[in-house]
């Protein structure tokens, strides 16, 4: 779930930090409306600050990081999520043999 939120209004971006350690770059004004993720905590972010004068997002989280994110830098889009039971690059059904797994430990 989202915990901090951040909106900087002159290239009209909306950031998000959550419990999940991301930090989700939601384009609002741009004209496809895109959405990438940026990743570096390993524990909940708590803060996120844009500077726009140098093009830059600082976050925190309860990682005790402090981290600056180049905010010029093309990213690309987080692709959309999908719920299936098949395997999305053999399209079959996607069964897991825990067994198996232990038995040629690959667990």
């Amino acid at each position: 779930s989202v915990r901090v939120l951040n909106w900087a209004p002159i290239p009209q971006l909306l950031f998000s930090g959550s419990f999940d350690q991301t930090i989700i770059v939601w384009d609002i004004g741009g004209q496809k409306g895109t959405a990438y993720e940026l990743q570096g905590h390993s524990n909940k972010v708590t803060g996120l600050w844009y500077v726009g004068g140098c093009q830059r997002l600082v976050s925190c989280g309860e990682d005790g990081a402090l981290g600056v994110w180049e905010m010029a830098v093309q990213r690309r889009e987080t692709p959309a999520w999908r719920e299936s039971d098949l395997c999305q690059l053999c399209r079959a059904p996607f069964i897991w043999n825990v067994r198996a797994m232990m038995e040629k430990k690959q667990l």
